[in-house]
């Protein structure tokens, strides 16, 4: 079966990080400020603003290329699938495919917050580490990895850290 993102789940991600970036931009700002009205506005106390000025600009810039590389994955969210095969689990982007072996895969966590299931660790026997959260039917797709995979290497995890 195929699996895409949720739109949901998309959405809040954008959202937390759009309100991150006005957050952190805000701090600054303030500290700024407030550094620059305990100097009080002497002429030889300017440049402190102007260094201050200049790392809010900086940050900003580095906002805006963060908050530009996320909305890019927004993107790239709706070309990219999940289909599970009796043999593999494949990913496709638009900028290519992953497999995993069934045969490959050395345990299965599935994540549990409550019912909902709310991801999935694949760690393969060569170390690597696959995380999937955010689909649709997260419980449909944690039951069908599961079912492919003998009851020794699935690990049910009602506590996680995130």
């Amino acid at each position: 079966m195929t699996y895409k993102f949720d739109k949901d789940y998309v959405r809040g991600k954008m959202r937390s990080e759009l309100a991150s970036s006005f957050i952190m931009l805000t701090v600054i700002g303030l500290l700024v400020a407030n550094h620059y009205s305990t100097l009080g506005a002497k002429p030889d106390k300017e440049e402190f603003l102007w260094i201050g000025v200049i790392i809010l600009i900086g940050i900003l810039a580095l906002s805006i290329k963060r908050f530009r590389d996320f909305r890019k994955w927004a993107i790239d969210t709706d070309s990219f699938t999940l289909e599970i095969t009796a043999q593999k689990v494949i990913t496709r982007t638009s900028s290519g495919n992953s497999e995993i072996n069934i045969e490959a895969i050395g345990n299965l966590s599935i994540q549990k917050r409550g019912e909902s299931t709310k991801s999935l660790l694949i760690r393969t026997n060569s170390g690597a580490s696959y995380k999937f959260e955010g689909f649709s039917n997260m419980e449909q797709l944690a039951k069908e990895v599961s079912e492919l995979l003998p009851t020794g290497k699935v690990r049910i995890a009602k506590w996680f850290l995130r």
